[in-house]
């Protein structure tokens, strides 16, 4: 008969590398064909194993050695059963863990997309945390997830550690203080110009207003002194002309019958 795994290779009528025609798995009700193997026999052969395990033969033979350890019997290769078994529970569970993974390796990404995109802050140890992997993990992850950004022309937003951003928050802070220190320093340094300018000009109006004051007392002393020399004069006129004036009359009145003859001679009037 035919065989299509080993066809040389035949023991008790039947194709031992042919999970088709193999009694134990033919005509298996089981959804899984092989476990009633694995239950049923100490032993199977590689066509049973591979697919038991739902592998191509070649994939068991290539981890033959390594993975499955069979032994040769009358030129037939049979793995243990219970071997097998431990492979298929191991191989389910990281199947399982690889779409884990899928789904975590989806998650980080998500992470890193709001982290660049939306400017959502992230830092490698809280992606840590929520992903459950290392801090280097998913550093790496943000290293290859970057490149492959970077190879499609889109820029990618450095992922810090909490240590790293705790020391650029603290550089920021020191920033702001310092240059709201400077503002400080400025305002009070434009606060004594100006009062020192308001000062100064308080002084200047002090000395103009002193200067119009001066000003204005010189000119009432000046005023004072004319009127106080007018007043002088005019007393000494008066005075001059009280002690001329009995005189002039005493002599208006012996001299005017001669004064009186001289006009008339003047104007050429005889006197009657």
């Amino acid at each position: 008969m035919g065989c299509r795994d080993r066809p040389s290779r035949v023991r008790d009528g039947t194709c031992v590398g042919n999970w088709h025609n193999s009694p134990v798995i033919a005509n298996s009700n089981d959804p899984n064909p092989g476990r009633q193997g694995v239950r049923d026999r100490a032993t199977l052969t590689r066509g049973e194993v591979a697919r038991y395990l739902g592998k191509h033969v070649s994939w068991v033979r290539r981890r033959e050695g390594s993975l499955l350890h069979p032994s040769l019997e009358n030129g037939v290769n049979l793995f243990d059963a219970s071997e097998v078994d431990a492979l298929r529970e191991r191989l389910t569970a990281e199947t399982a863990a690889s779409s884990a993974d899928s789904a975590l390796l989806s998650e980080v990404h998500d992470m890193f997309v709001r982290h660049t995109e939306l400017g959502e802050e992230f830092t490698i140890e809280g992606i840590a945390r929520r992903a459950g992997l290392q801090a280097e993990g998913v550093r790496r992850l943000h290293k290859s997830w970057a490149a492959e950004r970077r190879s499609m022309g889109s820029a990618a937003r450095p992922l810090l550690s909490q240590g790293k951003l705790a020391e650029l928050v603290r550089q920021e802070v020191v920033a702001i203080n310092r240059e709201y220190d400077q503002r400080i320093a400025q305002y009070e340094a434009d606060d004594v110009a100006w009062r020192r300018e308001v000062d100064e000009r308080r002084r200047e109006m002090e000395r103009d207003w002193l200067a119009e004051e001066q000003a204005r007392e010189a000119d009432r002393q000046r005023r004072a002194e004319k009127r106080a020399a007018a007043l002088r004069e005019t007393r000494a006129v008066r005075s001059h002309a009280s002690l001329e004036v009995p005189a002039t009359r005493e002599l208006n009145r012996s001299d005017v019958p001669e004064f009186m003859q001289l006009l008339c001679a003047i104007l050429g009037v005889a006197r009657k």
